[in-house]
Formats: C-alpha cells, structure tokens, sequence
C-alpha cells in the first residue's frame, strides 16, 4: 500500500500544480468556510460538555466505540486505547481535534508547532490543554519506514507522546503508529507541491501562525488579535536608535513606555512615535507558550522521555 500512496500523492502533488491560481482560490475559500463551520460546530459541542463527532458526552468511554474525545482521557481510557483511536482516525484528524482543543482555552499559545523549536521533523508539535499535553511526531525516516523490532517501524508511521499533570503516559517510544493512506497522499503532496497543499487548521492554530510577519507586526502595535488571544504569547524587546548626529533624550524614551504601560498598550508604537529614531523591535515565543517536547533533539523544551 505504502508505494501505491505515494504514487497517488504523487499524482496528487502534478494535479495540484496544474490548478489555475483563481480555481486555486476558490477550493481554498470553500474550503475554509467549511472548516469554519465544522469549528463553530466543534466549539459549540465543546462548551456543553459534548463531542462534536459522536454525539456523546466528552467523559464517555466505549469501549468498542473509539473517538478522538478520549484523548481528554475518559474514565477507563487506557494506554493501550490510543491504538484504536489511530486505527480509525488519520495523523491529520487527531492533529486538528487536538489543536481546536488546545484552542478552546487560548488562541495558538498552547500549540507550538515553531520550526525554529523543533528538530526539522516532518511532523513536530505539542499541544496542551488543561493538564494534558499531546506532542506528534514524524521524521523523515519514520515517513520512509527503518529497521526496528517492530513490524509497523518498517512501515511509514509517527510517533506519539502523552503527559497528565507532566506525569509520563505514554512515551514516544511506546508504539510506531502506522500512517493512513491519506497521510501519505497528503504528506506527497505537501513534499513536492508546496504551497500548494498547505498544513493549515482553521480553529486549530498554532505558534506558526502567530509568528508571521504580518501578525507580529499586528501584535507589536494593537496587543491583541483574537478575544481569546492568552497573554505571553510574544515577548516583545526594542532597541532605540537615535539618528546621526541627532540627539535623543532617555526622558522621552521613558515618557513613551509610561504611556504605553499607563494606556495597557505595546510600547513599540510609543516609541516609533519619537522624533529621529529607530526602532527594532525583535520578538520571540513568550514565557506562556507551551515547550516543545521535542524527540531526540534540541529545543526550547528538554528532550523527552521514552524517544525512539
């Protein structure tokens, strides 16, 4: 099956590159009216206790009825169940099910999916909610499939790592979860398309989707982007320089920042106000944002346990 994905994603992958940019476009708009409402529909079910794909409430467990709401870990949720939730859900559907969790408290602050934080992972996120914390994994060479004990770690498969209050769970090393037809096709498009087949999940965003030019700049100036934007996301330094042969009085540079903390405002705005300046203003992940349990490799967060 694995060649005969590929084969079809690289199929995929020709077809999306020929789309004219207006058809381009227009599926990507339909696209995301309907994941807009599919997450109106998510959120709504969630806030009554709810489970917007099988009706049930978010604390029932079946145990012959595998859903993605037992990643909440449902009374008799067991280690062991993750299996058959990854038997009938593909990589990508328990990736978004658990962002638009993790955005149910905090706009993308509790999803780091920041290149820059991970270790180059086709597939690298951690995302948390509450006291639990999810991270997804997948290298290239468990894309490709390897040697290992295990039949499925010679197969494309992923990784998963589970916390419940920064206890261990389940370890990456636990299981290699074998990927789905449609990861695949997908993943092949995403490779050789790019752009053209993006990673993007409305209602499901992450720390990537904050750290883009455009959205930085947003946030330096206005503060906020989203009623339920979480405080810390971005941590804001500047560095004032006066032009050349220009004076600049430390007294106006304060007088910015005391405006800008008496109004509750970013204080770059205050300070590219001043006369004969410049300001640089760098910005990196604020201390709110969730650490990557990165899987053998470096990060913001320490390595985690039970990688393999």
């Amino acid at each position: 099956m694995t060649h005969a994905s590929k084969e079809h994603g690289q199929g995929y992958a020709r077809y999306l590159k020929l789309l004219p940019k207006s058809v381009t476009d227009d599926n990507n708009r339909r696209a995301l009216i309907h994941a807009e409402h599919k997450t109106a529909k998510f959120s709504e079910a969630f806030r009554t206790g709810k489970c917007s794909i099988c009706g049930s409430e978010l604390t029932a467990y079946v145990r012959d009825q595998p859903c993605l709401h037992w990643l909440l870990k449902p009374e008799g949720f067991e280690k062991q169940d993750l299996l058959k939730i990854t038997d009938r859900y593909p990589i990508r559907q328990i990736e978004r099910y658990i962002r638009r969790v993790a955005n149910q408290e905090a706009l993308a602050i509790n999803v780091n999916d920041l290149a820059d934080e991970g270790t180059g992972k086709l597939v690298e996120l951690t995302v948390k909610y509450k006291d639990l914390e999810w991270a997804i994994s997948c290298s290239k060479t468990d894309y490709e499939g390897h040697q290992g004990d295990n039949e499925n770690a010679k197969k494309p498969h992923y990784h998963f790592q589970m916390r419940i209050n920064n206890k261990r769970y389940i370890d990456y090393g636990d299981f290699h979860i074998p990927l789905h037809h449609v990861d695949i096709v997908n993943m092949e498009a995403e490779r050789l398309a790019p752009g053209r087949a993006p990673r993007h999940f409305v209602g499901g965003e992450g720390m990537s989707d904050i750290f883009k030019e455009e959205v930085v700049e947003k946030l330096a100036i206005d503060g906020r982007i989203a009623e339920n934007e979480a405080d810390g996301a971005v941590k804001f330094d500047h560095i004032v320089i006066a032009d050349k042969g220009k004076p600049m009085l430390a007294e106006d540079v304060q007088a910015a920042l005391r405006e800008a903390r008496e109004q509750g405002k970013p204080a770059a705005g205050f300070l590219r106000k001043l006369p004969d300046v410049k300001v640089m203003t760098m910005a990196e992940p604020g201390p709110g944002v969730v650490k990557q349990a990165v899987r053998g490799g470096r990060g913001r967060g320490q390595k985690a346990e039970g990688s393999a």
